[in-house]
C-alpha cells in the first residue's frame, strides 16, 4: 500500500525539479560547500547549524543545481519509505495492525 504514496511523492518532487527556478539559500549554500575541497567542506558543514550529511553528499554530485535537486529528490522519496517502515513497526508494536489490545 506504500506504492501510491511513493509514486505521488516522486511525481511532486519531479514536478518541482522540472520547473526552472533560481537557487534558494540552502541549495546555494550546499552548492558552495560542494565546490570546496572535501576536507574544507566537511569542516564548514560541521560548523553550520544544519546537519552536515547533505552538504557532504552533495560534494560527490557534479557541481550544478540539477544534480543537487536530484539528491534532494532521492532523499525525499527515501524518507517517505522510511516513515512508512517506522509507522508499520510502531503499529505492530502497539497491536494496531493485528487487532490485539
Amino acid at each position: 500500500m506504500i506504492e501510491p504514496a511513493i509514486i505521488i511523492g516522486l511525481i511532486l518532487r519531479l514536478w518541482n525539479l522540472l520547473i526552472p527556478k533560481s537557487l534558494w539559500g540552502d541549495t546555494f549554500f550546499s552548492l558552495s560547500l560542494a565546490q570546496k575541497p572535501l576536507k574544507e567542506g566537511i569542516v564548514a558543514a560541521i560548523n553550520d547549524v544544519h546537519p552536515p550529511l547533505y552538504p557532504i553528499l552533495s560534494h560527490f554530485c557534479s557541481y550544478n543545481e540539477t544534480t543537487l535537486r536530484i539528491l534532494s529528490l532521492v532523499a525525499g522519496v527515501g524518507t517517505i519509505y522510511a516513515v512508512y517502515l517506522l509507522a508499520r513497526e510502531v503499529m505492530k508494536a502497539t497491536g494496531a495492525i493485528s487487532g490485539n489490545e
